[in-house]
């Protein structure tokens, strides 16, 4: 799955509607790259308590405690204090975010499947495998509800609510959870992978450490510990939150690849020295990609 297309309205910065390409490369001024990176992270945590949250930690929020309905989700957290700033004037706290998506051969065959009771997406599939959400968002000091405003498959729209909402699409849009990831792997992550008994997972995480090991990144002597990784190094286990910053990173985003696995991977002030934009060209073009689409979001000069 691949993000064809964003637009967001309420967010300070964001100009649009922007496509975006399979490997997407953006020089912008920080506000700007920030809004982009929100607007991604929205229309996802409508459907991912996941994306939710860690959209709100990275506003500063605490003790943030996630409610679901279906397509309805409400957070209540504390901190986060001058959200205004990220909204637009004269947004009210209001912010719409619209997608189009591209979807994969299994997910299209999902709908194909429904289009046998629902005759309505036989026309719709006709355009090609594509669907769009519109998230609204309502953002308050200390709360914020999202909400579905639109769904298209194709040109062809269905109903989001009331009797005419179609069984399939709630679902659907469950469906999209895990796609999106929009941060650094969480070193907590990393331990709940090497406690895993998951076949694929152990081979996941020893592709991880490969690759760590391996230029650009060049961090060898990881061990994969059940409650953070560490490096190992003059006979000693040295934790990673104590790794100088180019580390922490590189584990972070290497992670995020390999453990994480997301079709979309929307990266921020990721490394970007010497070999790594190869190396981010390279997760798509790999045999078996971890990722579908990556995302890389850079802060544009000043002057």
């Amino acid at each position: 799955m691949l993000v064809e297309e964003i637009e967001a309205n309420g967010l300070r910065g964001f100009s649009g509607p922007r496509r975006m390409g399979r490997l997407e490369r953006a020089s912008l001024p920080w506000e700007e790259g920030r809004a982009l990176r929100d607007a991604l992270q929205l229309a996802f945590a409508l459907v991912d308590p996941f994306v939710l949250r860690a959209l709100l930690e990275g506003w500063g929020a605490s003790e943030v405690e996630v409610s679901e309905e279906p397509l309805l989700v409400s957070a209540r957290y504390s901190g986060a204090h001058g959200l205004d700033a990220l909204l637009a004037p004269d947004a009210g706290g209001v912010v719409r975010v619209r997608v189009r998506l591209r979807l994969d051969p299994p997910q299209f065959a999902t709908l194909r499947h429904h289009a046998v009771r629902d005759v309505r997406l036989v026309d719709a599939l006709a355009g090609g495998p594509t669907c769009e959400l519109a998230v609204g968002a309502l953002i308050r000091p200390g709360s914020l509800t999202l909400d579905l405003r639109s769904f298209l498959v194709g040109a062809v729209p269905f109903a989001v609510s009331g009797p005419d909402r179609p069984g399939w699409l709630g679902a659907f849009l469950l469906g999209l959870r895990g796609r999106l990831a929009a941060s650094p792997l969480a070193p907590a992550a990393w331990g709940e992978t090497a406690r895993s008994w998951s076949a694929d997972r152990q081979g996941h995480l020893r592709a991880a450490i490969a690759a760590l090991a391996a230029s650009p990144a060049a961090v060898s002597g990881l061990v994969a510990l059940p409650e953070e990784p560490a490096l190992f190094e003059a006979g000693r286990l040295l934790p990673l939150r104590f790794a100088g910053p180019e580390v922490r990173a590189a584990v972070g985003w290497v992670g995020a690849v390999q453990l994480g696995r997301p079709d979309v991977l929307v990266a921020m002030h990721a490394p970007a020295g010497e070999g790594w934009p190869a190396w981010w060209e390279g997760q798509l073009d790999a045999a078996e990609a971890a990722v579908e689409q990556v995302i890389l979001l850079d802060e544009a000069p000043v002057g």
